[in-house]
């Protein structure tokens, strides 16, 4: 993905890991973060944001959506 000036990253990221977890059961945060190259503090705020929102669900420190 071609990424301009003008677009979010945060967006960007939130979407990639929205990916990551699509078609698998359960992730944890340290495989989300290796597959998609984004620090694992920052997958952490990420999933806590998506939880939040109602995207994904987390049980036994896994994510799924």
């Amino acid at each position: 993905m071609e990424t301009k000036s003008h677009h979010l990253q945060t967006i960007i990221n939130g979407v990639r890991i929205i990916e990551t977890l699509a078609g698998e059961e359960r992730l944890g945060v340290t495989e989300i973060g290796r597959r998609t190259g984004i620090g694992k503090s920052s997958v952490y705020k990420y999933l806590d944001t998506l939880e939040k929102l109602g995207f994904i669900k987390k049980g036994d420190g896994k994510y799924a959506l």
